[in-house]
């Protein structure tokens, strides 16, 4: 019994170096773009003057999770699971729910703005 000789084409040689030399590049250069992790402050007036709030870029996944969860069946989005996946996942500080905005100013812009923060980022 022989053993067969396994032949590689150049073809295959060729991108097997161009695979190898892009794992040596730096970090900074294989992800120019780093989204996780992004943060942005925002001011909105509350009753008892201006409040900062924290907004944070979870992630592709987590982001395009909080919008599918909230659309409903016939594709519109539900306010409130959509507004309530903002406060739980983008507004990381302070960390509001519905109680907090019973006693705050803001909601409106302050949803609206943690809205366009995230779109912001799904679109890059």
């Amino acid at each position: 019994m022989t053993e067969a000789k396994k032949t590689v084409s150049q073809d295959t040689k060729a991108t097997n170096d161009v695979a190898k030399a892009r794992q040596k590049r730096d970090e900074v250069e294989r992800m120019p773009l780093k989204r996780m992790g992004k943060t942005e402050t925002i001011t909105v007036d509350d009753y008892d003057g201006p409040k900062d709030y924290t907004l944070f870029f979870p992630g592709l996944k987590k982001a395009h999770n909080i919008v599918d969860f909230a659309r409903m069946g016939n594709g519109v989005i539900d306010n409130t699971t959509y507004n309530e996946s903002l406060m739980n996942t983008v507004i990381v500080d302070p960390k509001t729910n519905w109680d907090y905005w019973d006693e705050h100013d803001g909601y409106g812009e302050v949803m609206e703005k943690a809205d366009q923060f995230l779109g912001k980022w799904l679109q890059k």
